[in-house]
């Protein structure tokens, strides 16, 4: 019998190992996370003793979740049984069951034993946009610190599972009459005075309204910090891509090419002030799937662990993509294909019409992405890429930068084709006709100077606290900032967008046009006050507003993202 590779580090030296049972293998837990068993998993603990003669002595656990499913609890059992036969039989074998648990079992984990769930609790006075971000913000925990390992319960006010109870503690000496009546002669040392009325306040408290101050906007520290750079991007890079709950090498010739299907670990490395230091960014593709999103979060923790906790672990979502991460592929743009995996025997075939839009930061490093095919993604400002199975085209706007036509040739190089040049207003027939037709596309430009110095800026106007604010949005903006029950401002220098979500409050709208009027006359560049303000509504955007979001998505809100964050916490 073939035994498991694990089996041969079981039990060689005094202390305890734990495993958990994932696609019915043994997977070791890293040591930082003993005591912590996701509801939905089954475990196998050893627990080695040496005896003063010298020899092991075994104690040998497997623990069920309450979630675990039946194939994780037989895989257990079996697992269980065939480490029992490697270590010749020794161990004494216990059966845990959450919750009724061996005092032996618990004796192991002296800060106790958790049980990892994860609650949501949404107020009756909430609003969806919070209610989306709660979501947004409890699948990102399960993902990413719980390796999506974790149950995430969805609970409405009034609604609350009933291991859900309301607690009050009380100091002694000052209990309240409600917990006295429950005592048949409780006695008094001392009469307490003031103590005795517990309140729970269901009212909201009244908020004083306070004018925003527009001009505080055009302070941005934080901002000026996001993009910082370790170093030029020259350092030593490995990139592994995640498969099941393995990494696995990528070829260094694809280096800097990613798949939308797949998520990839790239352990970065660079001297500074002498010293070694290591980066591990997450790459999560935009159509991943949940079981790769977990692992990359555990594979990168293992690594993280390997390399003895000095990396910085930096999480990166498709389109987020920060700027050391751009710069680290040698010049070359970061090409993400649309969806699709790059995996051994699994790669995704190419569609037989593809579009890449090729565009550069203000740091002056290039991404290429692979957008849907239709005339209506071209954008004066950028450079695309056109590939047909009889011709390809590499289409400049108007706008396009040196750098995005550099990245332009250099896709191509990648692609391993040659294309014909357009420039924009010259186009073929052929170009067109490829494209579906003729449509209308975003097609004012912005000198690119001016987007070094003035680059687009992203703000959320909200007044969900009771008074009316607005944030600025960090990093690349991406079409999912744009929240619809709230209204949201670009400025793009020549003009400023005043976006308003289906969901918006009423406030929010006119709060928010008279911000956008203020934030332009307090600008400390003198901006021109007759700067447009343009006001547009969720659903009706035009090129002019689009083009500044990279691969925009027509259908993007034909699901509700609220009800499409739930699903994905049930997947």
């Amino acid at each position: 019998m073939v035994q498991h590779p694990e089996f041969d580090k079981a039990g060689q030296k005094a202390g305890l190992q734990v495993w958990r049972i994932e696609k019915m293998e043994l997977v070791p837990v890293p040591e930082k996370l003993y005591g912590d068993f996701f509801t939905g998993d089954a475990y196998i603990i050893l627990n080695t003793i040496k005896q003063r003669s010298g020899n092991l002595q075994y104690d040998l656990h497997f623990w069920l979740g309450d979630f675990c499913s039946q194939d994780e609890s037989g895989a257990a059992a079996i697992f269980t049984i065939q480490m029992d036969d490697h270590l010749g039989g020794k161990p004494i074998q216990y059966r845990e069951v959450q919750g009724h648990e061996s005092n032996v079992f618990l004796g192991y984990f002296k800060s106790g034993i958790k049980y990892k769930e994860i609650f949501q609790w949404c107020g009756s006075k909430s609003n969806r946009f919070e209610r989306l971000k709660a979501t947004q913000v409890a699948k990102g925990i399960r993902d990413n610190e719980r390796s999506g390992r974790a149950r995430v319960f969805v609970s409405e006010e009034g609604m609350e599972r009933e291991k859900m109870i309301e607690i009050q503690v009380l100091p002694e000496t000052g209990e309240t009459p409600l917990f006295k009546q429950f005592f048949k002669n409780w006695r008094d040392l001392y009469q307490t005075e003031g103590l005795g009325v517990a309140y729970v306040s269901g009212h909201i408290a009244k908020i004083e309204k306070v004018p925003f101050d527009a001009a505080t906007l055009h302070d941005s520290h934080a901002m000026a910090a996001q993009h910082g750079m370790v170093d030029g991007g020259d350092g030593e890079k490995k990139i592994w891509r995640v498969e099941s709950s393995d990494k696995v090498p990528v070829d260094p010739s694809t280096y800097g090419q990613f798949y939308g299907g797949d998520c990839y670990i790239i352990l970065y490395s660079y001297k500074h002030g002498g010293r070694q230091g290591h980066i591990i960014y997450n790459w999560q593709g935009a159509d991943s799937s949940q079981d790769e999103i977990g692992a990359s979060a555990i594979l990168t923790a293992q690594l993280d662990e390997e390399m003895g906790g000095g990396p910085v672990q930096v999480r990166v979502i498709q389109g987020k993509e920060p700027a050391h991460l751009m710069s680290i592929f040698g010049g070359k743009p970061m090409v993400v294909y649309k969806g699709g995996t790059s995996r051994d025997g699994g790669q995704s075939p190419p569609a037989e019409i593809r579009l890449f839009q090729v565009r550069s930061n203000s740091a002056g490093f290039t991404r290429a992405v692979e957008v849907d095919a239709t005339a209506s993604n071209l954008n004066s400002n950028d450079a695309f890429v056109l590939v047909t199975p009889d011709a390809s085209f590499s289409w400049y706007g108007k706008g396009a930068s040196d750098a995005e036509r550099n990245g332009t040739q250099q896709l191509l190089s990648i692609l391993g084709i040659s294309a014909s040049e357009l420039s924009e207003g010259g186009e073929t027939d052929q170009f067109w006709a490829v494209l579906g037709g003729k449509a209308k596309y975003r097609t004012s430009t912005r000198l690119k100077d001016k987007m070094d110095t003035h680059p687009p800026r992203l703000f959320a106007c909200s007044n969900k606290t009771g008074r009316f604010i607005i944030e600025e949005v960090p990093g690349e903006m991406t079409q999912d900032d744009l929240a619809t029950d709230d209204v949201m401002i670009l400025d793009t220098w020549e003009q400023v967008f005043v976006w308003i979500g289906n969901e918006a409050q009423e406030e929010e709208k006119k709060e928010a046009m008279a911000s956008a009027v203020r934030y332009i006359e307090t600008h400390p560049a003198n901006r021109d006050p007759r700067t447009p303000v343009v006001k547009i509504q969720q659903g009706f955007e035009p090129p002019t507003f689009t083009g500044w979001f990279l691969g925009w998505d027509y259908d993007y809100w034909t699901v509700d993202p609220l009800e499409r964050a739930v699903a994905d916490l049930h997947m």
